[in-house]
């Protein structure tokens, strides 16, 4: 699973909520879609959790 968030501590709490969870584990976790663009691909997370009001390029774009 991955995470991408601009803010800190929500990106934090997630990560931590996932990671509570047995058998979860957050493989990386982005500050912006550009980010998430350049890393995601070669970490082939099963899910990616995406904020959708991501400053410059929105979530919505990043998933296109």
């Amino acid at each position: 699973m991955a995470v991408v968030e601009d803010v800190e501590g929500i990106r934090t709490e997630v990560v931590q909520l996932i990671e509570s969870f047995k058998g979860f584990a957050c493989v990386q976790a982005c500050t912006s879609a550009e980010e998430a663009l350049k890393v995601l691909p070669a970490q082939a997370p099963d899910v990616v959790l995406m904020n959708i009001y991501l400053p410059r390029m929105s979530g919505i774009e990043c998933t296109l």
